[in-house]
């Protein structure tokens, strides 16, 4: 059995990522704020809007809109560099620690990896560089084109992403055949062979998961990086659903190293200890610091970590915690929709919690439960075996 994590250790490294976080977030106000202050003395200093515009003739006013744009031109310019600057900065504190913790076959990601995530920055400063290698009314026509495709990128990208988010949560609702589909169209997108592996995961499928998951980390690519937290605890699960659970510990422990913020990993690790009724008072920690650093707008994993909290104040003899957290569990079920097979390991985890509480009756009935909405997948079987191992 694997010693168990160094709690403290790990408390001291939230601190300091939580620090470093509010460090870079001060930095980005302060780069924007000067951006937008510079922004609104280009635009609107007083004599440009009161006189110029308006007294001087059709020549002086086309000059006079020419000299603005080129000041627009030198301000996104000094934009793009200082924004790309700090985001570099951003992303090479966390590539330092994947670097240092991630296992041998995780790609070393290089600073060139990290610029490759700085193409948009990129695209304005070759922009700028070809305007200023022009002149005359060329340029003019440049910088113009400069000036209005900033002000769409700000506002396409949002509207880009919205839709692509929903493409992409309509084809994983659809399961494995959709994501299969929608990955004809885009092959190595990276979000739909997550997905795909999760499905596979799912149907039991362990080895041909992990087999995707790992190759996504042998990538040297910009996108993986803020993912690399994320594969290595899908790893860790397929490896726990295996039974491996030395290797899956290790795997979550350096997923939690690499992002100490990172809430699911917390929550991995707790079940993994769960799973071998082993550390429970450690688990009760690792899921309470799950449920303090998982996004809340994500429900469903939110309530599966509620479920492997309460199994972990079972195993401790806190039966009241334990049903309080049940009962917020039932409550989730019951209003928010939740993927089959999400469900159905939440209904497993309060199958077991009951039965380590001795109510044997509603043990079975959320095993029961577990296996009549996913009969044929992992969790159904696995909830079939827990069923099976209570004695009639």
């Amino acid at each position: 059995m694997r010693d168990s994590i160094d709690l403290d250790a790990i408390k001291a490294d939230i601190k300091s990522e939580e620090a470093f976080q509010k460090r870079f977030r001060y930095v980005m106000y302060a780069v924007g704020g000067l951006i937008g202050l510079v922004l609104l003395n280009i635009f609107f200093e007083p004599e440009r809007i009161s006189s110029q515009f308006i007294t001087r003739g059709t020549q002086a006013t086309v000059a006079l809109l020419q000299g603005l744009l080129v000041e627009l031109l030198i301000f996104t310019l000094a934009a793009a560099l200082s924004l790309g600057a700090v985001y570099y900065w951003g992303q090479a504190h966390l590539v330092a620690r994947i670097n240092h913790y991630s296992p041998p076959y995780v790609a070393r990601i290089t600073p060139l990896n990290i610029l490759g995530s700085l193409w948009p920055f990129g695209v304005f400063i070759g922009v700028f560089a070809l305007i200023g290698i022009t002149s005359g009314l060329f340029q003019a026509l440049l910088v113009s084109v400069a000036f209005y495709g900033f002000l769409i990128s700000v506002f396409l990208p949002t509207l880009i992403r919205y839709f692509y988010q929903r493409s992409i949560k309509t084809a994983y609702q659809g399961g494995l055949t959709k994501v299969e589909e929608a990955m004809r169209q885009r092959p190595n997108n990276l979000d739909l062979m997550i997905m795909k592996a999760v499905l596979l995961m799912e149907q039991e499928q362990l080895d041909e998961a992990v087999r995707i998951f790992k190759q996504l980390l042998e990538y040297q690519a910009h996108w993986v990086i803020p993912n690399v937290p994320l594969l290595l605890n899908n790893v860790a699960i397929c490896l726990m659903l295996q039974g491996r659970y030395d290797e899956a510990c290790e795997l979550l422990e350096n997923a939690i190293r690499i992002n100490p913020l990172f809430g699911h990993a917390y929550d991995g690790l707790a079940s993994c200890y769960i799973e071998q009724n082993v550390y429970p008072k450690l688990a009760l920690e690792l899921t309470t610091l799950a449920l303090t650093h998982t996004n809340a707008k994500l429900v469903d994993s939110r309530t599966i970590q509620q479920a492997t909290t309460a199994r972990a104040y079972a195993l401790l003899g806190d039966a009241p915690a334990a049903e309080q957290m049940l009962n917020n569990v039932q409550q989730a079920l019951e209003k928010i929709p939740i993927r089959a097979a999400q469900a159905t390991e939440i209904n497993r985890q309060m199958a077991y919690t009951y039965l380590t509480l001795g109510n044997i009756d509603a043990a079975r009935s959320h095993f029961r439960r577990a296996i009549e909405l996913d009969p044929n997948g992992l969790y159904g079987k696995l909830a079939q075996q827990g069923l099976e191992s209570i004695p009639t």
